[in-house]
């Protein structure tokens, strides 16, 4: 090719590899707002006026007995960054209520809440449950697409990786989720829908000398609502709240 040859054909040269410059760009881009459209960390989506009831059974906390706790996200302070959650126990009938602090971080349950000495126990179950969870996931988030979030060293065996999409029923209802998996010994799995503040179900095992695989914590959702407290019925139910 000629040197005028070679010169007519620069400026489309130029203007292709520009062009395909813009279209890789462009394309980073999509897949980072992608991304960033599905990120959850806990304590998403949470609202005033929200309400969410669990059972819990955590191995470590009341001799492994499940419990039922129901988290009201009354207001939220901004000047100290945490949700007031008027909270409530329900363990084999017995009642016990108390306001715990959130951290708007990743929803931990600040040394600042207002509950009954009875309640310690139960609020490090909640944080036990959700510890380990809100290390890997905490405000802003990691991508439900993402390849994988990290893996425990302290326990060894897989990353913690988002595994596909699965649609499970509890007593709160039905609910399209994201699967988070990781193996060792069994799988273990926590099931997680975008813009909701909690996993919906958790089902994690550990393994106890001579091999022996033991329930280390099971959640379930029971009950989520969005309420008015002009509602009489809500009012009922949150009557004991301060």
């Amino acid at each position: 090719m000629g040197t005028f040859q070679f010169s007519l054909c620069k400026p489309f040269i130029m203007f292709v590899l520009f062009s395909t410059i813009l279209l890789i760009s462009q394309s980073n881009l999509n897949n980072a707002l992608a991304q960033a459209g599905d990120l959850w960390y806990v304590g998403d989506g949470a609202k005033k006026g929200m309400y969410v009831t669990y059972r819990v059974q955590e191995q470590d906390t009341n001799a492994g007995r499940p419990f039922d706790m129901t988290i009201y996200f009354k207001d939220f302070n901004s000047t100290g960054n945490y949700w007031i959650a008027p909270t409530y126990i329900v363990d084999q009938g017995r009642v016990i209520n108390g306001t715990l602090r959130l951290s708007d971080l990743d929803l931990t349950a600040l040394g600042s809440s207002q509950i009954p000495p009875e309640m310690n126990k139960y609020r490090s179950g909640y944080t036990s449950s959700l510890k380990w969870l809100s290390s890997f996931v905490s405000k802003p988030g990691q991508s439900l697409s993402a390849q994988y979030w990290g893996k425990i060293a302290s326990i060894g065996g897989s990353p913690i990786s988002p595994s596909g999409k699965a649609t499970i029923t509890t007593p709160a209802g039905t609910f399209d989720t994201t699967k988070i998996l990781w193996h060792k010994g069994i799988d273990n799995t926590i099931w997680i829908k975008d813009g909701f503040p909690y996993p919906i179900k958790a089902q994690l095992m550990r393994i106890l000398p001579q091999a022996i695989l033991q329930l280390y914590l099971l959640l379930n959702c029971l009950e989520q609502v969005r309420v008015s407290l002009s509602n009489p019925k809500a009012r009922k139910k949150f009557q004991f709240h301060p």
